[in-house]
């Protein structure tokens, strides 16, 4: 399905539209989530196949996102399933490889901060903003450069702190709180307690 999906056009958009909702079905499903966690040991070559199987599902998702909202941008009667974002979205809660985190969220801010997207998202009276992407993607960020992989501290705790203090939750779309809650519910099962602690706040504000 992957293979078939590069060659798709932006023309044929609705395909595209199929296809997404068939790779999330295959690619959120809770073994592959929970079973990435172990990440590639650097040292014995060892590599984790569900983390590798995950990282190219989630690209394809985003591929396939990008032809969705190119292609049916360009349809007034064409709108994408807020259902189905909302399942994309719902993967960051089980998620466990914080690799495929970082560039799955990378991604999902490529695809999703367009005109194009924000047009295709206005016909289900919704939206998903950049400033909102790009806390996603801070909430999700690794250190880079060591072979123990790790939450980016600094940049996970400014995120969260924009969450509790910098964001007006009153002018957020249902899609934007769900998005911000995933990510921040993973964070409650971290082992740094200020992180712990800071997410737990957060979550009483988005809830």
């Amino acid at each position: 399905m992957s293979e078939l999906s590069t060659y798709l056009q932006t023309e044929q958009y609705e395909l595209a539209h199929s296809f997404l909702g068939m790779k999330v079905a295959l690619v959120s499903t809770k073994t592959l989530l929970e079973e990435s966690g172990a990440s590639t040991n650097f040292f014995t070559g060892k590599t984790n196949k569900n983390e590798e199987l995950l990282n190219f599902g989630c690209q394809s998702i985003t591929n396939l996102l990008n032809k969705v909202v190119e292609g049916g941008s360009k349809n007034a009667d064409f709108s994408i399933s807020v259902n189905l974002l909302d399942k994309i979205f719902q993967m960051f809660i089980e998620m466990r490889s914080k690799k495929v985190r970082q560039k799955f969220s990378e991604g999902l801010l490529a695809s999703l901060s367009t005109a194009e997207a924000q047009t295709v998202l206005s016909r289900e009276n919704s939206t998903v903003r950049k400033e909102v992407l790009e806390i996603v993607v801070d909430l999700n960020a690794v250190k880079t450069g060591l072979a123990d992989i790790d939450l980016d501290f600094d940049k996970v705790l400014g995120a969260i702190q924009k969450v509790t203090k910098d964001t007006n939750l009153k002018e957020m779309s249902s899609l934007e709180i769900n998005l911000l809650t995933y990510s921040i519910l993973f964070l409650l099962t971290n082992q740094e307690f200020s992180v712990r602690d800071y997410a737990e706040h957060a979550f009483g504000i988005l809830v």
